[in-house]
């Protein structure tokens, strides 16, 4: 049992620090699902029949029956546009390979191991302690690198040569104006500011609540009132502007009750404080204006007002903001693509090998990196790179059935939440209503979210199906709660 608990953890972990993996078929794989393999084979070879029927039950009582369709379907489509000659057989390698293994894997994960090995209650505590570490990590290593100091620089660049080295990943050490940005044991800037947006609900929930989560309770302090400072200090060291509006957007939904409260019965103090704000601002620009322009030069609110002020005008938004302009390029394009074959799109990762064309005819202007993108496929022939979202690369690979279905399939984790989150009180209760809020910020952000294949959004989902097996179980298993 103990050597089973080490594993889980360890796979847990390997969910975040995707650095010690290896590519098998050009996708991290061996070393990153190997404890997860290794819990998989060890339950087979024990108990055929008790896999079996946890699988069957899982399809029956949980939301992974309309995973499976959607995989059947893509079978299935993928056939068909196998027989049509819009693909070739690697369409299926691809299927498998890429997509397949990652999501069922973590996905059953939380559904399978979490409540008979591990727990859920344990699993939250893991889950919080990784963000706070990572938080930690992200921070000392941008220090490191803000400050020139090797040891802090190392803790940050080792993950990172480790990855680039194994995986073949470009590492993002992009700056605005001269400051790094921080990116923790994520690859780039923006994939661990999508991690911190996605996991905010979590973030809130927890640590808002009356409940201990951790039974020594200096460390329950620590963890519960820092969480919150430390997911937004690094959210903006990300310096990431569309996920710190999305993130603006989301809290404010999230608190809008509190807030108008909170209007309503201190708007005298508001209003005040606003004013003495604003006339601080204006002494300062009176005496002298270059503060103020030096402050937006040194943060990335310039990067939100150059946005802004040049939103109407493409050609020079993918010159000021690069970024941003090649995933708008690439969404624009995915959905032309997609529009040629609407019903049941151009195959699973197929849409790659029309993008150079696509992009030679492409309505917006394109940004150098699409245009680099454009340079490697001539040099490697293995398809133009594009920023894929869940909702446009999903219509351009699968269609308007494929987008059907993996909606139908987040939204009956959202239904069933909500139908099971009552039979559960105190840190059960609140990681449901987070986890109802996380499924639906991932419906509504679905296009400019990257991927539906991101490890740790799959193994969320898995998690409802852990609360759905306790149900079922008439909590029987159920651990006490606060």
């Amino acid at each position: 049992m103990a050597n089973i608990k080490s594993l889980l953890v360890l796979n847990i972990i390997f969910i975040f620090f995707s650095a010690f993996a290896f590519l098998f078929g050009g996708k991290p794989f061996l070393f990153f699902y190997f404890p997860l393999i290794l819990l998989f084979i060890l339950m087979i070879i024990k108990s055929p029949q008790k896999f079996i029927i946890t699988i069957i039950n899982l399809y029956k009582k949980t939301p992974l029956k309309y995973y499976f369709y959607f995989i059947i379907y893509l079978l299935f489509s993928s056939f068909i546009l196998y027989l049509t000659g819009k693909t070739n057989i690697l369409i299926f390698y691809y299927i498998f390979i890429k997509l397949f293994p990652i999501f069922l894997l973590c996905y059953l994960l939380s559904s399978i191991f979490i409540p008979k090995y591990l727990s859920i209650k344990t699993t939250i505590k893991i889950l919080l302690l990784i963000l706070f570490f990572g938080f930690i990590w992200g921070l000392l290593g941008f220090l490191g690198e803000l400050y020139d100091i090797t040891f802090l620089k190392n803790m940050i660049d080792t993950l990172s040569n480790i990855k680039q080295l194994t995986q073949n990943v470009e590492i993002m050490t992009d700056t605005i104006s001269g400051i790094p940005r921080l990116r923790s044991f994520c690859h780039e800037p923006g994939s661990f500011a999508t991690l911190i947006f996605l996991f905010l609900p979590i973030i809130y929930k927890l640590s808002l609540q009356k409940e201990k989560i951790f039974q020594n309770k200096y460390i329950n302090y620590l963890i519960k009132k820092s969480l919150i400072p430390l997911a937004w200090l690094c959210l903006i060291l990300t310096m990431s502007p569309i996920y710190l509006i999305f993130s603006c957007i989301i809290t404010v939904i999230y608190f809008f009750r509190y807030i108008i409260n909170f209007i309503h019965r201190y708007h005298y103090v508001i209003f005040t404080m606003f004013m003495i704000i604003l006339l601080t601002i204006l002494l300062f620009f009176f005496i002298d204006k270059n503060l103020i322009f030096k402050f937006i030069e040194k943060t990335y609110i310039l990067r939100i007002l150059n946005v802004l002020n040049n939103i109407s005008d493409f050609s020079s938004l993918i010159t000021i903001e690069a970024s941003l302009g090649s995933r708008i390029v690439s969404f624009i394009n995915s959905f032309i693509l997609g529009l040629k074959s609407p019903l049941i799109g151009l195959g699973y990762d197929n849409v790659r090998f029309y993008m150079f064309n696509q992009f030679l005819n492409s309505p917006v202007p394109l940004t150098q990196e699409n245009i680099q993108n454009m340079q490697i496929d001539i040099i490697s022939n293995s398809g133009t790179a594009y920023n894929k979202s869940l909702f446009f690369g999903l219509f351009a690979e699968t269609g308007i059935i494929g987008v059907f279905l993996y909606y139908l399939f987040l939204f009956k984790n959202i239904i069933t939440i909500k139908r099971i989150k009552h039979y559960f009180n105190g840190t059960y209760y609140n990681f449901l209503c987070a986890l109802e809020y996380f499924t639906c910020m991932l419906i509504i952000f679905s296009f400019y979210i990257p991927s539906m294949n991101i490890t740790y959004v799959c193994f969320l989902l898995g998690l409802t199906n852990s609360f759905t097996i306790l149900v079922k179980n008439k909590f029987t298993t159920l651990e006490k709660t606060r």
